[in-house]
């Protein structure tokens, strides 16, 4: 075998090497992430809707009515209709319609986005809905 040939060789070996590295590398950076790990770094923002089937299902009846009443409390105008949808059906530019909706966002950008609040709480205990601008 000629210098040559082996250097060829060595050379094909290290760029096969090389490029398993990267494709392992690659692997687990695509790996999905734990649910929990995942409700960390988002949240749920509600009053936006990005048009594209983007927004998020089950909204319940307790979600609009805690946040018609937080808008009228805090002298907004807007208010929802009472209308209550789980996915598909009602989530493409709804907000147009008049409907509730939410989309997911990294944790502290809802309230620095126009229209954004949060609702935290259950049907049980009820919902309470933050605005940016600290009004309850």
């Amino acid at each position: 075998m000629s210098a040559q040939s082996i250097a060829e060789k060595s050379k094909k070996v290290l760029f096969a090497a090389a490029l398993s590295g990267l494709a392992a590398g690659a692997a687990e950076t695509v790996q999905p992430e734990t649910a929990q790990a995942k409700q960390k770094e988002v949240e749920k923002c509600w009053g936006l809707n990005k048009c594209q089937k983007t927004a998020g299902c089950n909204v319940k009846e307790g979600h609009i009515k805690a946040a018609n009443a937080a808008f009228k409390k805090a002298g907004k105008k807007l208010q929802f209709k009472m209308e209550t949808h789980t996915c598909d059906k009602q989530n493409s530019c709804s907000h147009k319609k008049g409907l509730l909706n939410w989309i997911y966002t990294a944790k502290g950008h809802c309230h620095r986005t126009e229209g954004g609040f949060l609702i935290s709480g259950s049907d049980s205990k009820g919902y309470t809905v933050d605005f940016a601008d600290g009004a309850k």
